[in-house]
């Protein structure tokens, strides 16, 4: 009996020790760095910007053009700031947004300054998988009369572009016709311009102020002066993408940390950074090919374009273990990341 005791505690001695270490290795595995208050620099127009100590002083928004999710209040109705008309009466003014790095941004085509917010993913099971259900999920047909009335009509208004093709983008026409910005004879008339005019630069006509799209070099100096590290869940979102860390020492310029490797334990992400999620791109959409690379890839257009190529722009890329510039055909949908300095 004293034998069978003994093999009895053995048993749950071991049993314990191994739930123990299975315990251990899943809370290692589920362990997510989260901050309550990311880090910011300061504010332009009313939106975020951090310093990563770039040589050219340039600033980076903190989040892309439209990069928000709409409040919801707790009767479960979109929440709405109360304004005080010329009149002193007060009215409903604009829905409230939160901001973030981890919400979709707007997509445009290369120099439109309108473009779409909305998701062309319809699988429910693709949304929640992907973190998409950010994207207007709180737009309802059913919704009758009042607040909610009013912000779907918003919603449905405003002036969403429904493709992304050549035939569909603002400065092209029949084939590779182009109307502005064009280095080549064949492409039409040349005017030589290799940068949008403000008045085509997405992030001067929404955002105003100092605000406009990165150059071709601001991109290049983002890729080469930051320490670039792989989350596969930002600061608790479930959003998949790369953080930028404003380098600590030169060694960690231009270094990407991609999937499967381990960030230097010196960065967390207390200290400044920005946050690129991978929003993928837009391309034809009526096609039923729309969505393109949602939670694999991340794309943010330049304002300059390929003088070689002129059909296309250059564009920051990246996915889960490479960041560079590259050409990008024009017509496609791609976040915009504005900054100034």
């Amino acid at each position: 009996m004293k034998n069978i005791t003994s093999l009895f505690k053995y048993l749950l001695f071991i049993s314990l020790a191994v739930f123990a270490s299975c315990k251990d290795d899943d809370e290692d595995e589920e362990a997510v760095e989260v901050v309550d208050n990311l880090p910011k620099s300061g504010d332009e127009e009313g939106h975020a910007y951090v310093d990563l100590g770039l040589p050219s002083g340039t600033m980076w928004a903190q989040y892309c053009i439209d990069a928000y999710k709409v409040v919801i209040n707790d009767r479960g109705f979109v929440d709405y700031e109360k304004v005080i008309d010329e009149n002193g009466n007060e009215t409903d003014g604009a829905f409230r947004r939160t901001f973030g790095a981890e919400f979709h941004g707007r997509y445009f085509a290369w120099g439109e300054t309108k473009g779409s917010k909305n998701s062309y993913v319809k699988n429910e099971k693709r949304d929640k998988e992907i973190g998409d259900l950010d994207l207007m999920d709180d737009y309802d047909e059913s919704w009758k009369g009042g607040k909610n009335e009013l912000y779907a009509n918003l919603v449905k208004n405003k002036s969403e572009k429904t493709d992304y093709l050549w035939d569909y983008y603002k400065w092209g026409g029949t084939g590779d016709h182009i109307n502005k910005y064009n280095t080549r004879e064949m492409c039409g008339v040349i005017d030589s311009i290799l940068q949008l005019e403000s008045t085509d630069d997405a992030a001067t006509v929404n955002w105003g102020g100092k605000w406009r799209m990165p150059t071709k070099e601001d991109l290049e100096e983002l890729v080469n002066n930051c320490y670039w590290v792989y989350y596969n869940n930002y600061n608790g979102t479930k959003r998949v993408g790369m953080v930028a860390y404003r380098a600590k020492k030169d060694e960690d310029k231009g270094v990407v940390i991609g999937i499967g490797q381990y960030k230097s334990a010196d960065y967390s992400l207390n200290d400044p950074h920005i946050f690129f999620r991978f929003s993928g791109f837009k391309r034809h959409i009526n096609t039923g090919k729309g969505e393109r690379c949602l939670g694999t890839e991340c794309s943010v257009w330049s304002s300059t374009l390929n003088s070689v190529i002129p059909t296309a722009g250059y564009a920051l890329t990246m996915d889960n273990h490479k960041v560079e510039v590259e050409s990008c055909d024009r017509f496609e949908g791609r976040p915009i990341r504005p900054v100034f300095k």
